[in-house]
């Protein structure tokens, strides 16, 4: 065996890309249509991932409640019209190690977006 090879087998793995561990979707309770889905990883703070337009925004509310989607402040300010027309937010995955399993019917869009603290925002 060449010195290089030997070198490359004991040399450490290098880090692979964080992935994201959360999918977060919102369903309009109306229509039988796919969720609108958006992935998020929150483990590593340098390294935001996932296809959530807002990453940094979003994982920054999320370790405010060390996970706990139930905790998520209401966005101040927002004004939200007082429409029935309602929508399940979901969260599934993992944060942190913890399993995150978070389901909840919103009376509308912007009332998701305000009461998940933006994290429904895209």
């Amino acid at each position: 065996m060449s010195a290089l090879a030997a070198a490359l087998l004991l040399a450490p793995a290098s880090a692979a890309p964080a992935l994201p561990t959360l999918v977060l979707s919102l369903q309009d309770e109306h229509t039988l249509i796919v969720p609108d889905t958006r992935t998020l990883g929150c483990d590593d703070p340098e390294n935001v991932t996932g296809s959530h337009p807002r990453r940094e925004r979003a994982c920054a509310a999320i370790d405010e409640v060390d996970g706990d989607f139930t905790k998520l402040p209401a966005t101040v300010g927002t004004n939200c019209p007082m429409i029935y027309d309602p929508v399940t937010a979901r969260a599934k995955g993992r944060y942190k190690g913890k399993r995150v399993d978070f389901e909840f019917v919103y009376a509308n869009h912007c009332v998701a977006v305000a009461e998940s603290n933006d994290v429904f925002r895209w």
